[in-house]
């Protein structure tokens, strides 16, 4: 589970305990979150540790998220490319 999603799964439980002040302070950390997500080097810097650690698969969809993000951001293309090779993707990394 993502950071965002254990946030909005609190506020749902807050909200069944009618505990609407916390509520309000877990929606401004969601929405921290969410500003963070579409800041420009967000999912690239994300990607650059997942690779370093050896979850490739995780580094792919966040390069793939940076690209929608910033949509022509060419810059991540040469990592995706190694990450799909890592992850054996020979073709795809072309």
């Amino acid at each position: 589970m993502d950071p965002k999603e254990h946030w909005e799964l609190k506020a749902t439980e807050l909200k069944k305990e009618r505990k609407f002040e916390e509520i309000v302070e877990v929606l401004d950390k969601v929405r921290e979150i969410e500003k963070a997500e579409t800041s420009k080097d967000f999912w690239y810097k994300k990607a650059c540790n997942l690779y370093e650690i050896g979850e490739y698969e995780k580094a792919k969809d966040a390069l793939l998220n940076d690209l929608e993000v910033n949509k022509k951001n060419y810059e991540v293309l040469f990592p995706l490319a190694k990450i799909l090779f890592e992850l054996e993707s020979y073709e795809e990394s072309l």
